[in-house]
C-alpha cells in the first residue's frame, strides 16, 4: 500500500485507520512517484512464526498455577515479537539466495501523464507500477490511476533456497492375474443315494 494513506490507531498500535484529513480528501500519490520502493508499506499484518496473525493463547509452565492471561501472551510475544504495522517494504530482510524481498517494474510510466487544461496540472498517468514479493512467488501488487490491486497466483509456498518437489508416488503394480472358477462342490443326487445306501448296510442293530 502506498505510505501515509493509513496511520497506526494511537490506543492501540496493533490497528491501523485510514489517515483521513481534517480538511479535505486524502491526497493519493502519482504513479511516477509510486515507482520507488521507499513509498510503500504493509498493510496486512505479519504470519507469526505460529503460522497466524494473532498469538495463540498461552499456557503455563509446569508447576505454576493463577497465572494472568496478560502474563501468558507478554511470554508468547517475546518468543515470536510483532513487527511494527505499515512497516515499509524496504525493511524486509532480503530471502534465502540473497534476492530482494521485492523487485519493482514500472510500465509505461513515462510521457503517459496528460495536463488538464482547466487546472494546468498533470492529471492521471495510466501507466502501471508492480512490484512482486519475492518471499512469496506469484504474489503482486500494483498501482495505477491510484487504485491499488493484489493479485496472488501461487502455490501457497513461501520462497526456500532448495525448492520443495513431492515425492513422486511409487510405480502401480499389475494386476493380479485371475484365476480359474470352479464349481463349488456340492454333493450331487446320485452321491447321496450310494451315501444313503452304504449308510443303510453298514448300520449296526439298535440292539448293540
Amino acid at each position: 500500500m502506498p505510505a501515509g494513506l493509513w496511520k497506526e490507531n494511537e490506543e492501540n498500535k496493533r490497528d491501523i485507520e485510514e489517515n483521513t484529513p481534517e480538511e479535505g480528501e486524502i491526497v493519493k500519490p502519482t504513479v511516477p512517484e509510486m515507482a520507488d520502493l521507499k513509498r510503500w508499506v504493509h498493510l496486512a499484518p505479519q504470519i507469526l512464526l505460529q503460522g497466524r496473525t494473532t498469538h495463540k493463547e498461552g499456557k503455563p509452565n509446569e508447576g505454576e498455577e493463577d497465572v494472568e492471561p496478560e502474563e501468558l501472551l507478554k511470554r508468547e510475544v517475546a518468543k515470536d515479537p510483532w513487527e511494527p504495522r505499515l512497516k515499509p517494504v524496504t525493511d524486509d530482510n532480503k530471502t534465502m539466495g540473497n534476492m530482494p524481498a521485492w523487485v519493482l517494474r514500472k510500465h509505461a510510466i513515462e510521457n503517459n501523464s496528460f495536463v488538464d487544461e482547466k487546472s494546468g496540472q498533470l492529471s492521471n498517468n495510466y501507466g502501471t507500477v508492480v512490484i512482486k514479493s519475492m518471499w512469496w512467488p506469484g504474489a503482486f501488487t500494483f498501482y495505477n490511476n491510484k487504485r491499488t490491486q493484489f493479485v496472488y497466483c501461487g502455490d501457497g509456498q513461501k520462497h526456500e533456497a532448495q525448492s520443495y518437489y513431492p515425492i513422486q508416488p511409487p510405480k502401480m503394480m499389475d494386476e493380479v492375474p485371475e484365476k480359474k472358477c470352479y464349481d463349488e462342490p456340492n454333493p450331487t443326487a446320485e452321491w447321496l443315494q450310494k451315501k444313503k445306501e452304504w449308510d443303510a448296510a453298514n448300520a449296526k442293530p439298535a440292539d448293540e
